[in-house]
Formats: C-alpha cells, sequence, structure tokens
C-alpha cells in the first residue's frame, strides 16, 4: 500500500520575505526611539545644569527626575520591546510548523505537542517532522534561551527582583541579568532597568539570524504528502 506520493519541497519565499519586512520595521523603530532618547538626553542635560545652577538646594530633587525621565521610563520601552520581539520569535516559530502541517497535511499541529512553552513545541515539532538539526543553531538557541527567562521575570515578575544580602550572589535573576550589558538594579525598588537599546539590536539579530538557519534547513528538506490519514515526513515508522 502506498502511503505517500513523490516528494516535493516547501516554498518558503512569500514567508522569508514577510520576516524580513518584519524584521525592517523593528529595526527602523528602534532607530526612531534611539534618536529621540539621545535628543532628549541632550535637552535635560542641559536643563539639569541650569536647574541645578538656578536652585543648588533642589539638586538632589532635580537628579532624581532626571534618573527617571532618562534612565527609568525609557527602560518601560525596552522592556516591552523585548517582549514584542520574543512574540515575533514565537510566531514566526509556529507560522513554519503551520506551513509545514499544511502543506504535507499531517494531521498533526504544533499545538498538540508537548511543550513547556511555545517555542519548545516548535522545536520538536521542527525536529520530529522537519528532521531540523538544532545542533546546527545550538549558540543562538541558548541565546534566546537566556531572553527568554528575561522576557518571563518581565511579564510575570514585573521586572521584579528578590535581593537579600545573604543570598544576593546566589540569586538566579541576578545571574540571569549579569548576562546582558546595559542592565542596572535598582536594590532600593527592587526592580531591574534596561539603560541600552543595544539589548534589543542583539536580540533582533538572534532572532534574525536563527530563524534564517531555520530557513535554510527548512529549502532543503524532502517532504511527502501522504495520501492517508497519518502524514509524515518519511517512512521510517510513524510516531504515532
Amino acid at each position: 500500500m502506498t502511503y505517500y506520493d513523490k516528494t516535493f519541497r516547501i516554498n518558503l519565499k512569500e514567508f522569508e520575505e514577510q520576516f524580513k519586512h518584519e524584521l525592517k520595521y523593528f529595526k527602523e523603530y528602534f532607530q526612531f526611539n534611539e534618536g529621540m532618547f539621545n535628543s532628549r538626553k541632550l535637552k535635560l542635560d542641559s536643563r539639569l545644569k541650569a536647574d541645578i545652577v538656578q536652585n543648588p538646594s533642589f539638586e538632589v530633587h532635580f537628579r532624581y527626575m532626571y534618573h527617571l525621565d532618562f534612565i527609568k521610563l525609557p527602560s518601560y520601552f525596552y522592556h516591552s520591546s523585548i517582549v514584542s520581539l520574543y512574540s515575533l520569535l514565537e510566531n514566526k516559530l509556529n507560522s513554519l510548523c503551520d506551513i509545514i502541517q499544511k502543506e504535507t497535511e499531517l494531521v498533526i499541529g504544533v499545538n498538540e505537542i508537548v511543550g513547556s512553552n511555545i517555542i519548545q513545541r516548535a522545536r520538536k515539532y521542527l525536529v520530529k517532522f522537519a528532521d531540523i538539526d538544532f545542533s546546527k543553531v545550538e549558540n543562538e538557541w541558548q541565546r534566546i534561551a537566556d531572553f527568554q527567562k528575561l522576557r518571563n521575570v518581565i511579564v510575570h515578575n514585573n521586572s521584579q527582583i528578590e535581593i537579600s544580602n545573604s543570598n544576593k550572589d546566589d540569586n538566579s535573576t541576578i545571574k540571569l541579568l549579569n548576562k546582558f550589558k546595559g542592565v542596572e538594579i535598582d536594590k532600593q525598588d527592587g526592580i531591574f532597568l534596561m539603560t541600552k537599546i543595544e539589548i534589543l539590536y542583539e536580540f533582533q539579530t538572534i532572532i534574525e539570524k536563527f530563524i534564517s538557519m531555520i530557513i535554510g534547513q527548512l529549502s532543503e528538506c524532502d517532504f511527502m504528502k501522504f495520501n492517508k490519514a497519518y502524514r509524515y515526513r518519511s517512512f521510517d515508522g510513524f510516531p504515532f
């Protein structure tokens, strides 16, 4: 009995072009805000000096407002951008899995795969049904795991960290934050702040490289469209 038709390759050109377009939008968005922040810093620097000269007794207050305006408030933008970039990564990995399911008419979708989160399920799906070799993107995958943990602290912990004098060196969150440049820990408020936009550019670059390498592997895969209910990429045995 024949379970599959002839092999074929999936055309991912449209997906790739859309992915590049979205990355370009993010980059332009970051660059625009970076310019606005730099411009505002120049104005704040000048205003701070003038205010201190005019009212030296309020210097502490002025410096606090400067810190709030130039460090703390922009950090909200950096935090939300990390979450947005991570959502882009999730969306693209999900879309690749959906494309594979649609093109091969596989009965199993990525949402039916067991996993702790979306990208873990997508990884399992790509390995199982497209033979993607994740050892070729291991460095990118490990860094993505760092950003995933960072994103989780932002979303689930509201950027809060537990600081204890007795175990601060063993604090897993602080260890994580130390892996990123431009992260400032506000021990008084018990939160962390991102102070440099470079962290966004790094995450964007990693996502671009990672997805592009996955696309490259998928473009070389020979898929088979099964003509029965069970549809799988290779006939080495069904995984059910």
